[in-house]
């Protein structure tokens, strides 16, 4: 119920987001020169207005209640699969006799419904534009929806009415359960998709979902040589799944994860590169936050081993001798020396407190208020200060040690900013704060963070960030006489978190979420 109640204004853009498609598809459509026989004009059903009249009913129909008025359930049991690369969903329901009525209206509101046909004993919607059938059909406890391919659906349709399974299927149930054990994923919702399958479907897959997808994209399998086909797949074989799921789940807060699997070796030479206690995985607040880190040095060392080992093996197959351009270009690049500060720096840190933007002009803008720090990680702060020392002989009467109390910053011969500004050092950044009171912050912002899992990316954003930046490009746009952009979508959490680590399972993307 809490959920509903925040997604409804999301629910309201995303249906205005499809009407102003649907109209634009509709003016199309009335323009289309349909006296030349090669063009083909969608006459049956309009698939953007279907799922916009199924909208209008969520936001017609709020909560729970609502819910139970279309026929549906406000917790049922829903999956998602492909045959092939094309989906079906199927979703337990409540009342077959309302949900008969929601759907009917979506087709009607869609151009026509279509005659029921029959299957086996069970009924169901068929409805064309394009070479592609939107299939729906409902009994006693589910409803199913799915969109293929005209050419697929004599296969197809007995898979999505539930009176045949697939060649070689999974055993759902059991597989979920293994991927949410080993990933810490709840029963909210989890799933995953294999990159070697994927790529099959394209090449070497016969069915008759592999032979749809082709003809739809007129790519034939018969001119990708087995030379070709072999480097491909060794590409897939480094990425060779991606899964995600939700951890936790509550009234105000949520947590998610999703991971790239990556080929063992891979997987630990990105782990080579995280520096330890760089970052922090404890949200530090403010407006937005933002870490990134990686030690440079070993990623300059790695980068330049593994293009050299392309370079010595190149691709042999003709599409990827991008790859082969791309990797001569890095080998040159690399293959430089770096310079010290380039080889003692390892990441950066932000944080903004406060922030208050006026309307920009020609000449750009600059915040009318803000609190903010600012730090380079680096191995040898020291080095910095004597650098910066080289270009402004004024910092050397600054007490720039390690650790020491933030000294003032104030620059003879530069622009005084508006805000008071400290810089400060510790033994493994150094950094700026601006803003009244900021000196007290900036030492703690400074020192190491908790990090030990492999973490080189973190980010946290509030709401208020958000808004404050809507504001911002408001007025620009009012500005350059383009008011009439759409509204942004509006968001319904609080604050939220992400990281991102590599792990030995490959490179991990946590979310934190907090609702308003």
């Amino acid at each position: 119920a809490a959920y509903l109640d925040k997604a409804q204004p999301v629910y309201q853009v995303m249906q205005g987001k499809l009407e102003a498609i649907e109209e634009l598809y509709q003016f199309s459509d009335d323009n289309d020169d349909t006296d030349d026989p090669d063009v083909s004009v969608a006459t049956d059903l309009k698939p953007i207005a279907f799922f916009s009249s199924l909208l209008a009913d969520i936001i017609a129909n709020p909560g729970i209640e609502g819910l139970q008025n279309m026929g549906l359930k406000a917790n049922p049991h829903v999956i998602i699969y492909g045959l092939g690369p094309f989906p079906v969903v199927r979703m337990e329901i409540g009342d077959e006799t309302r949900l008969r009525t929601v759907l009917e209206n979506a087709f009607k509101r869609a151009g026509k419904l279509p005659e029921e046909k029959e299957l086996n004993g069970r009924k169901y919607w068929q409805a064309g534009a394009e070479g592609m059938e939107l299939i729906a059909s409902i009994d006693a406890n589910e409803v199913a929806l799915s969109i293929i391919p005209s050419s697929l659906l004599a296969d197809a349709l007995p898979n999505i009415l539930a009176q045949s399974q697939p060649d070689n299927r999974l055993d759902v149930i059991s597989s979920l359960a293994k991927l949410n054990q080993n990933s810490d994923y709840s029963n909210y919702g989890s799933g995953w998709v294999e990159t070697g399958k994927l790529l099959d479907l394209f090449l070497n897959n016969d069915s008759s979902a592999a032979t749809s997808l082709r003809q739809m994209i007129d790519f034939d399998a018969q001119t990708v040589n087995q030379i070709c086909k072999d480097e491909y797949a060794s590409i897939t074989a480094k990425f060779p799944r991606m899964h995600g799921g939700n951890k936790t789940l509550s009234v105000d807060s949520s947590s998610a994860s999703f991971t790239f699997e990556l080929q063992q070796e891979l997987a630990t030479d990105l782990q080579n590169l995280v520096v330890p206690k760089a970052l922090s995985t404890i949200d530090s607040g403010g407006l937005i936050n933002m870490g990134f880190a990686l030690n440079l040095a070993k990623a300059r060392e790695w980068l330049l081993a593994t293009t050299t080992k392309y370079m010595e093996n190149p691709y042999q197959c003709e599409q990827l001798e991008g790859i082969n351009s791309s990797m001569a270009q890095a080998y040159e690049n690399l293959n430089r020396p770096l310079p010290p500060f380039i080889g003692n720096f390892f990441g950066i840190k932000v944080k903004v407190d406060d922030l208050e933007l006026t309307q920009a002009s020609q000449m750009g803008s600059m915040p009318n208020k803000i609190k903010a720090m600012f730090a380079l990680l680096t191995s040898n702060p020291e080095m910095l200060v004597g650098m910066g020392q080289m270009f402004l002989p004024q910092l050397a009467g600054m007490d720039l040690t390690p650790n020491a109390k933030p000294v003032a910053l104030k620059l003879d011969g530069l622009p005084t900013p508006d805000e008071p500004t400290w810089v400060a050092s510790s033994k493994k950044a150094i950094g700026i704060a601006a803003g009244e009171g900021m000196d007290t912050q900036l030492n703690a912002f400074l020192a190491e963070g908790s990090s030990d899992a492999g973490e080189f990316f973190t980010l946290g954003v509030d709401s208020e960030f958000q808004k404050k930046m809507e504001q911002y490009s408001y007025s620009m746009i009012g500005d350059s006489g383009g008011a009439g952009l759409s509204q942004p979508m509006p968001s319904f959490f609080k604050r939220l978190f992400v990281s991102a680590q590599f792990t030995e399972k490959g490179v991990v993307f946590n979310q934190a979420t907090q609702l308003k």
